[in-house]
């Protein structure tokens, strides 16, 4: 037997089978899939009609000198007092921009913490 460059085992009879190692991440991958499709409407929802981020992001960056908005200015925004809910925040803003919703970047702070 012999190793293919996309990591199938070729056999003598010349058939392709895939590795146990590669089925095992094809299904992490699928069930990541699986999962994210139930939280990517939840998080939508939750974003648009029960906070109303997106009007509150287009506002803030109105009156944001560089158009750009940290976490903690988006939260302090929020109909909310947790202190927590920036770093929920932090988590929806990370699923939205993975889906291509919106735009995040992280910058570096001068206390060496990153925004």
């Amino acid at each position: 037997m012999d190793m293919g460059s996309t990591g199938e085992v070729i056999t003598t009879q010349n058939q392709k089978q895939t590795p146990d190692y590669v089925r095992e991440e094809e299904a992490a991958v699928h069930a990541m899939q699986l999962s994210l499709s139930y939280a990517l409407p939840e998080v939508l929802n939750i974003a648009i009609f029960e906070l109303g981020l997106l009007e509150i992001i287009s506002k803030a960056a109105l009156v944001a000198a560089d158009g750009h908005l940290s976490v903690a200015k988006i939260a302090s925004h929020l109909p909310t007092k947790n202190a927590k809910a920036r770093f929920v925040l932090d988590r929806m803003l990370h699923l939205l921009s993975a889906f291509s919703a919106l735009s995040c970047k992280s910058r570096s702070l001068d206390d060496r913490s990153v925004e």
